[in-house]
This record gives C-alpha cells, sequence and structure tokens, in this order.
C-alpha cells in the first residue's frame, strides 16, 4: 500500500509474487526494493536494533530477480502513522460479532 498505507493506502501495482523461508529477509528485500530506509519502517527498525537475520540488504541473496527489476518510480511513502490504540468496546463487538457469524452457519 502507498501514500496513506498501511490501513487506508491505495495499491501499489508492483507486479510482484515474493516468497522467502526467511520472513525478515523478505521484508527487507521488498522495503529495499521500495527504497526505504529503516528509519522510516519501524518493524525494520525493530529487526536491525535486535539483530534479526535478514535484517541487512547486503545478506540477502536473491535467486532470481534482483530489487533493481521492478520500476517502483511511482510509488509514494506514507507519511507518519499514528498509533494504534486499543478500544476494549471495538474488541468486544468484533468478538460478538463472530460469535453471532459462527451461531448462523450452523
Amino acid at each position: 500500500m502507498h501514500r496513506h498505507g498501511p490501513t487506508n493506502g491505495e495499491p501499489y501495482p508492483l507486479g510482484l509474487l515474493a516468497a522467502a523461508a526467511n520472513p525478515v529477509a523478505l521484508d527487507t528485500a521488498v522495503f529495499t526494493l521500495l527504497g526505504l530506509s529503516p528509519g522510516q519502517v519501524p518493524l525494520w527498525r525493530e529487526a536491525r536494533a535486535m539483530e534479526l537475520p535478514g535484517s541487512v540488504p547486503e545478506t540477502i541473496a536473491y535467486p532470481m530477480e534482483l530489487p533493481g527489476s521492478f520500476d517502483v518510480a511511482g510509488f509514494v511513502a506514507p507519511g507518519a502513522q499514528s498509533p494504534i490504540a486499543f478500544e476494549p468496546g471495538r474488541f468486544v463487538t468484533g468478538r460478538i460479532r463472530s460469535l453471532l457469524t459462527r451461531l448462523r452457519r450452523r
């Protein structure tokens, strides 16, 4: 998602299907491809701080396409993200809806 992501973002037509044995490496590869830095991506910043394998782009092996093979010229990184707050009322409402949906299926 770009522009106003991730929750209100717009899909970005990258044309990429990616898979990896290491999910941190996969995220790092995609963040690098999009031209992002750890300072822009809290998850990546934490992975680097914890020194998780795959969090450093130079350690990633690309068996097929290299990040430079994709055109990301139109990608616009989202601005500052606002924190998500836990809302007990919303949580309870969601659980009740799930329960009612399951009961209706029976």
